[in-house]
C-alpha cells in the first residue's frame, strides 16, 4: 500500500501512474481543475491550430488511408458515427445539414446553394419543427 500525499488516502500500486506520489484519481481531479480553470482551451488556440493544420497537410494521404482502413475493418461503428453526426446535424439545423438538404429536393450541388437560402430555409425548418412541437 502506497499513500497518496494530496489525498492522504492508502492505495494499492496500481492505483498509482509508475512512481509518482498522487494516485490517479487525484491527478485526474487536478488536471479536470486545470483545464476547466482555462479561458482558451488549449486545442483552441491558434498556434495548436496552425501545428494540426501543417501536420495534417503534410500526412493526409496516410490518415485519409487510415480512415479507409478502419471504415472497411468496422462498417457497424462506421455506420453509427454516421448516424449520430447526422442526429446532431439535424438538430443544430447547421449549414451542411441544409445544404444537403435544399441540393436533395432542388436538384443542385450543396456548394452552388446561395447562404441566404441556407439561412431562409433554416429559419423555415424552426418554424416547422416549432409548430410540430407545440401544436395539440
Amino acid at each position: 500500500m502506497k499513500t497518496c500525499r494530496t489525498c492522504n488516502h492508502p492505495k494499492p500500486p496500481d492505483a498509482y501512474r509508475g512512481t509518482r506520489s498522487m494516485c490517479l484519481e487525484c491527478e485526474h481531479a487536478r488536471k479536470r481543475a486545470w483545464y476547466a480553470a482555462q479561458d482558451v482551451k488549449p486545442h483552441q488556440r491558434e498556434e495548436v491550430q496552425a501545428y494540426y493544420r501543417n501536420w495534417y497537410a503534410s500526412n493526409a494521404e496516410s490518415v485519409k488511408a487510415r480512415a479507409v482502413t478502419w471504415t472497411k475493418a468496422n462498417p457497424d461503428k462506421r455506420r453509427y458515427v454516421c448516424r449520430e453526426n447526422m442526429a446532431r446535424q439535424r438538430q443544430k439545423l447547421n449549414d451542411a445539414y441544409v445544404r444537403r438538404m435544399l441540393a436533395a429536393s432542388i436538384g443542385l450541388k450543396a456548394e452552388a446553394i446561395p447562404q441566404s437560402l441556407v439561412d431562409a430555409q433554416r429559419e423555415l425548418l424552426k418554424i416547422k419543427r416549432h409548430l410540430r412541437e407545440h401544436s395539440i
